[in-house]
């Protein structure tokens, strides 16, 4: 008699995004329309399978922004997504994980190849983006200019 047991189990439903904080001199953040109604968003994209955040964000540089002449900081925002919540009578709605990335333009770099970006001030990005629901974005942007928040990976969450 086999006593050996298996469980088969499903990946959970995640969707794993790298977004990116553009900054200029003035300290204005890059934001793309992202639909008719006017919302705007912090430029994200989706990572591959098997691709790191670093990568997936260097890929939103391409062809809108002269990779070559950003430069990366050293803060790392990480959006952690919630417990699952059991639904008796439903599937599971799919959670995101996400990385935010800072990145500067050299002061009176001529970079920006997308005419449709709109620069926002630093201090009005957290209301610009409701819609991307990244809790705490006000205060980590504001930490991360006036530099009390130290280099590596900041937890974001309610």
């Amino acid at each position: 008699m086999d006593d050996s047991f298996t469980m088969s189990m499903y990946a959970p439903l995640l969707r794993r995004e790298a977004l990116l904080i553009l900054l200029d001199a003035r300290h204005h953040v890059a934001l793309l329309p992202t639909g008719p109604d006017g919302r705007l968003a912090l430029p994200s994209i989706r990572r591959r399978e098997r691709e790191t955040y670093d990568a997936a964000v260097r890929r939103i540089t391409v062809g809108t922004f002269h990779a070559s002449t950003l430069r990366l900081g050293e803060v790392i925002g990480r959006v952690e997504p919630p417990p699952p919540v059991p639904h008796a009578w439903s599937a599971p709605a799919a959670r995101r994980e996400a990385r935010i990335f800072f990145a500067h333009f050299p002061k009176g770099s001529p970079s920006v190849t997308d005419h449709s970006i709109r620069w926002v001030p630093h201090t009005s990005v957290a209301e610009a983006v409701t819609a991307q629901d990244i809790p705490e974005l006000g205060p980590f942007i504001e930490g991360y200019i006036d530099g009390w928040i130290p280099d590596g990976w900041i937890t974001l969450g309610p």
